[in-house]
């Protein structure tokens, strides 16, 4: 069948899928950023047919990615007419708008602000090195936003305030991307709706404990968070007198820039609905000064019923395993960057699936020979239980590392654990703890 004979539905769905964002630079330098066609503008030159369904096919021009420049003698007001004429086709349907404006002072941002930003902007990316773009008064459709800002001369110059965001009744998504430390007033910073945000994420830079304990304590919708945290030794315990209670939240990614412990900023978490919790700190190989008990402490007062994901950096104390997966009923993947320690009952009781009935991802880091002999043998154990004929509670493992503190011992444990994975179909490795 043509594709002229197809309905008219199902060629806009066609003609959807095969264009992309489009990508508008201003200025369009010769010979360094071409003029490339759209595939919009191509399907719109084919026939007279064609390009009445292209042009109303909303879809395909509600994308667009805006980079501005700020050479001397550019035209930015014809530049932006051209891109508002690419947006205006996009009718009423939601539009997904990225600016990235280098170098941009205080004149272009209004321009673009006035030009760009007053359409029903549903996911909005703004990037700005040199003055600070941020959303218009108009953004009440706004859901999602994004928010990068660097200085254009780091360390010479610092803005007075962190500007104010206009009233954004309809945002559940926030991305900040900037680093505290450029603004010396951060009262603005409060003022953000935060009680309606469902995700938030600022992972770029370490923000003091101050602040996001403060906006934490605000954000009682969110359901996903990933928060990067700078906690130093001056920082004292009565920053977190009271409890934060987060009864939305499923997924919690804390990365602490570790100068001094969290112990603290940990007991008062109280997360009932929790379903992955992340605390390493990616590419840090040093000793946290993290107490384990602490997440212990953590698992007694939120329940940890629903925790199915959890990882846990390298701490200055071993983590007790057996205690710990105690309190997390139905967890399904773990990741202990070590110490570890077991109870002579931890082996038996995995094994059986007393504790950790559902597991089946572990990585576990620095155990010595003998505790990856067990564990090996726990490993084929389990397997007997939980393929046995009728029902069973408890999940085999599919993915097992386990990073051996002595290197002399590895190639030995790892032609045992080839085996095993042969044996069982599954996916079992010992490797260097060196690696890590």
């Amino acid at each position: 069948m043509s594709i002229d004979n197809l309905p008219l539905e199902i060629t806009q769905d066609i003609f959807t899928l095969c264009c992309r964002r489009v990508v508008i630079r201003i200025p369009r330098l010769k010979g360094y950023m071409p003029r490339n066609i759209t595939t919009q503008e191509t399907i719109s030159l084919v026939c007279s047919k064609w390009r009445k369904i292209a042009l109303s096919t909303s879809e395909l021009w509600n994308s667009a990615r805006v980079m501005f420049c700020a050479f001397q003698g550019v035209d930015l007001d014809h530049a932006l007419e051209n891109v508002r004429a690419w947006l205006d086709r996009a009718g009423t349907s939601s539009i997904s708008l990225s600016i990235i404006a280098f170098g941009a002072e205080e004149p272009h941002v209004r321009k673009i602000r006035q030009a760009l930003l007053s359409y029903q902007i549903q996911r909005l990316d703004l990037q700005s090195i040199g003055a600070f773009l941020v959303p218009s008064d108009t953004s009440c459709h706004l859901k999602s936003l994004s928010l990068t800002y660097e200085l254009s001369e780091p360390g010479r110059v610092k803005r007075v305030e962190f500007p104010n965001l206009p009233s954004l009744p309809s945002l559940k998504v926030l991305r900040l991307f900037f680093h505290p430390y450029d603004f010396t007033d951060h009262r603005n910073l409060y003022t953000i709706p935060w009680h309606q945000l469902s995700i938030f994420d600022n992972s770029h830079t370490y923000w003091p404990s101050r602040i996001c304990l403060h906006i934490l304590r605000q954000c009682q919708s969110l359901v996903q968070c990933t928060f990067w945290m700078l906690v130093t030794q001056e920082q004292v315990q009565s920053e977190v007198e009271d409890d934060i209670i987060l009864p939305n939240l499923e997924i919690l990614s804390l990365n602490f820039d570790w100068r001094g412990s969290v112990d603290h900023i940990l007991r008062r978490l109280i997360l009932p609905n929790i379903k992955s919790l992340d605390l390493i700190s990616r590419g840090s190989k040093i000793k946290i000064p993290l107490d384990p008990t602490v997440i212990e402490l953590m698992a007694r007062r939120s329940g940890f019923k629903r925790l199915t994901t959890f990882a846990m950096p390298n701490t200055s104390n071993p983590v007790r395993i057996g205690s710990l997966l105690r309190y997390m009923p139905v967890l399904q993947s773990i990741e202990l960057c070590g110490p570890v320690t077991f109870d002579e009952r931890t082996f038996h009781d995995l094994s059986l699936g007393i504790i950790g009935p559902h597991l089946e991802e572990i990585q576990f880091k620095g155990l010595n020979e003998v505790e990856i002999v067990l564990m090996l043998r726990a490993i084929r154990e389990r397997h007997v239980y939980a393929m046995a004929p009728g029902p069973s509670h408890i999940k085999p493992f599919k993915s097992v590392v386990l990073y051996c503190s002595r290197d002399s011992d590895v190639k030995t444990l790892g032609k045992e654990a080839e085996r095993c994975s042969e044996e069982l179909q599954t996916r079992v490795t010992v490797v260097s703890s060196v690696v890590f």
